[in-house]
């Protein structure tokens, strides 16, 4: 062999060397998946209520995520090989992205456990859909107050009890949502029946004697069969907050912050 034809060859091991030493690094397909999963989600969503539009081309958006997945990998390699692993902020940051990824899959978790009945969604539907008439009466002390319901304990009207009490009663013949009220109302409301009177103390210090007059269904309220699903998956949500709330309560920490 001259030395010509050897140096050819060394030049076509060389180049054999680098191609080799510059093959993308192997990703696993389940991550693969994954990420392929979460673009089309995320299409999806931006094309949800425009009729026509292209669904998803799977094939583009699994080359587009393994290249992304080749990519970070690469990166990641670099940076072990260049000792960041071992900074402690490194691993502050990583030990939190771990963190909110193990909730966010106790959050699916849960999600996948919780059943909702129909007549789950139906009383949700109610709720909603519920209007009332209330009547009420304002004191500004509770003696007052406890005097007005000696009253009617003892057989006024309610009406007279507004004649009688006539300070800012506000308008008394309008129908409400029972969800558009203050808390501490609407929860006095929800338990009562038509007829029915019960005092409330508010936050600023001011009482209220209650009677609801009357309920019906809004008029304007959308069909069940229309809003079902969308009332499911707010249950099922509602729950798993509650769920959430409770275990954050048991182990010291407010949900609420």
């Amino acid at each position: 062999m001259n030395k010509r034809t050897t140096a050819f060859a060394v030049a076509a091991a060389l180049a054999a060397g680098w191609a080799i030493a510059a093959e993308a690094p192997k990703i696993a397909d389940e991550r693969v998946d994954i990420l392929v999963k979460e673009i089309e989600q995320q299409q999806r969503a931006q094309q949800e209520g425009q009729p026509g539009a292209p669904q998803p081309d799977t094939a583009a958006i699994r080359k587009y995520a393994l290249n992304q997945l080749q990519s970070v990998e690469v990166l990641k390699n670099a940076a072990i090989a260049a000792g960041l692993d071992k900074k402690p902020e490194i691993q502050a940051r990583l030990a939190n992205v771990q963190a909110e990824l193990y909730a966010h899959a106790y959050t699916e978790h849960l999600s996948s456990q919780i059943t909702v009945s129909d007549a789950d969604i139906r009383r949700l539907y109610d709720s909603l859909a519920s209007q009332v008439k209330l009547q009420h009466v304002k004191f500004d002390n509770e003696a007052t107050a406890n005097e007005a319901l000696d009253l009617l304990r003892k057989g006024m009207s309610f009406p007279e009890l507004m004649r009688r009490y006539p300070t800012d009663n506000g308008i008394q013949d309008a129908w409400m949502s029972v969800q558009q009220m203050p808390p501490e109302i609407a929860e006095t409301v929800n338990g009562m029946t038509r007829g029915q009177i019960k005092p409330v103390k508010m936050p600023d210090g001011n009482f209220f004697i209650f009677k609801l007059a009357d309920t019906r269904t809004d008029p304007d309220a959308p069909p069940f069969s229309q809003v079902k699903d969308m009332l499911a998956e707010q249950t099922k949500q509602q729950r798993v907050q509650e769920e959430i709330f409770k275990l954050l309560r048991e182990h010291g920490v407010d949900p609420t912050m």
